[in-house]
């Protein structure tokens, strides 16, 4: 696939609209708004929209600059991940996952100091307390 070429399924502010209309500014702000329109869908308020068609709007200029779509494409990929790790964070109850910690030295077969000795060292402590 060429650079300059819309994804196979983006809707068609995704690189198609811009040369579709006007190359330049005019053609990037009129993405602006479809992308902020697309943005308004899912319940989300049109405070959301406008910011979607601002953000839209950059998109819109980096491929301009570029004439790469798969440009302003990975920068929304990066910028869904950057939000979704804050809403992540931001949920009750989220905590970091904590590192896996080794058991106890007690609870491996056959450690020193593990109760009732090492078998394999010859030690018949356990057998002793066991028959008390």
């Amino acid at each position: 696939m060429r650079p300059d070429t819309p994804l196979p399924c983006a809707p068609p502010h995704a690189g198609a609209l811009i040369p579709a209309t006007f190359p330049d500014a005019r053609g990037a702000a009129l993405s602006a708004l479809l992308f902020g329109l697309l943005h308004k869908s899912g319940g989300r308020n049109l405070a959301f929209a406008a910011w979607a068609s601002a953000v839209g709007g950059l998109y819109g200029g980096v491929y301009l600059y570029t004439s790469n779509i798969w440009v302003p494409a990975g920068a929304h990929v990066l910028a869904n991940l950057a939000s979704a790790v804050v809403w992540k964070a931001s949920q009750p109850g989220a905590t970091p996952a904590a590192p896996a910690s080794p058991p106890p030295p007690a609870s491996l077969p056959g450690a020193v100091g593990a109760a009732g000795g090492s078998k394999a060292r010859g030690d018949s402590s356990s057998e002793a307390g066991s028959k008390l």
